[in-house]
Order: structure tokens, then C-alpha cells, then sequence
């Protein structure tokens, strides 16, 4: 992960990550590398159907038009799944969330130790 969206004067903006530390890359289990691949053909036939009114923005997880999702309906819609599912409601933070630009297995031992980690202390 290299950069984060962040909401700067009423805006949503890319921006690069606040510390080193921030800046790593994630490894990724088998799953989630699948999803994330069915992910990319959906995101390919949106902007297929866009056309013109579709922007590049270089993120992973878009509107249907390519431009950065607006965290509270990220918000809303988990709040609706979690209701849905009779779970318990966890804490979804997506303002400190660096947003990936990309991902890759092949990370350091010493980084896969610190990522699960990070894993571990965040669950």
C-alpha cells in the first residue's frame, strides 16, 4: 500500500501514506486474491459500460464511474450487511486505511512477520 484517500476541506483526495511505516506491501491469502481478481473483470465491465463518463482514478475498489467510493456509504452499506447477517457490529475505520495501488505476494520474510503482526493486533 502506498497511498490513502483521505477527505481534505470537504474533498476526497489521494494522498501519500502519513508515515514509512504505512507504506508495505500486503500479502495475501489465496481467497483473497481470487476475489480480488473476479473483482478486476467486474471492474473492467464497468468501465466498459461507463465510456466516456468513466474516470481513472488507479484505485481497486471504485464507483460504477471509476471515482473513489465515499466512506459513509462504504459505512452504510457494511451497517446494512451486519444487520442483515445478525452480527455483531465491529468497527469499521476507513479514513486511516491506506488504499492499496498494489499488491504482491512476494513480500520480505521480515515484512510477512510484521504484516501478521499487525494482523494479529488488529483482530
Amino acid at each position: 500500500m502506498a497511498m490513502q484517500l483521505q477527505r481534505v476541506a470537504g474533498e476526497l483526495r489521494h494522498d501519500e501514506t502519513k508515515t514509512d511505516d504505512s507504506t508495505r506491501v500486503v500479502a495475501l491469502p489465496r481467497p483473497c486474491v481470487g476475489a480480488l481478481r473476479r473483482h478486476r473483470a467486474q471492474h473492467a465491465a464497468d468501465r466498459l459500460t461507463a465510456g466516456d463518463r468513466w474516470t481513472e482514478s488507479g484505485l481497486v475498489f471504485t464507483t460504477r464511474k471509476g471515482t473513489p467510493l465515499e466512506p459513509q456509504n462504504i459505512n452504510r452499506t457494511f451497517d446494512a450487511l451486519v444487520k442483515r447477517a445478525g452480527v455483531k457490529r465491529i468497527r469499521f475505520l476507513i479514513s486511516d486505511t491506506p488504499v492499496p495501488r498494489c499488491c504482491s505476494p512476494r513480500a520480505s520474510i521480515s515484512k510477512q512477520s510484521r504484516i501478521s503482526s499487525d494482523t494479529a493486533q488488529s483482530a
